[in-house]
């Protein structure tokens, strides 16, 4: 197995790692838990923090997409193979 080759791995942590990942669902308690940690840990300010608006990076790397896509475009209609990562983005736009 080429897993017990690169890896130091118990064959015990290899077959738990090989578990559905529904073992790993949350119950609505733990999520109910989950949540007040997450939102303990992420206190809300009145005053601005530094950095730039989620709406303004959002539009940004939109218009990114958008740019990279048209490009993509381009290249196929000049009779040029895309490589797979360009392939899946405009599968995915």
């Amino acid at each position: 197995m080429i897993l017990g080759l690169v890896s130091k791995r118990t064959a015990a942590s290899v077959r738990w790692d090989r578990a559905p990942l529904r073992g790993e669902l949350f119950g609505i308690e733990r999520l109910e838990e989950h949540a007040r940690t997450l939102a303990a840990a992420q206190p809300v300010t009145a005053r601005q923090t530094r950095g730039r608006q989620l709406a303004d990076r959002l539009a940004d790397n939109a218009a990114y997409l958008l740019h990279a896509n048209r490009a993509i475009a381009r290249t196929a209609a000049d009779g040029h193979h895309a490589t797979p990562a360009a392939e899946w983005l405009a599968d995915n736009y």
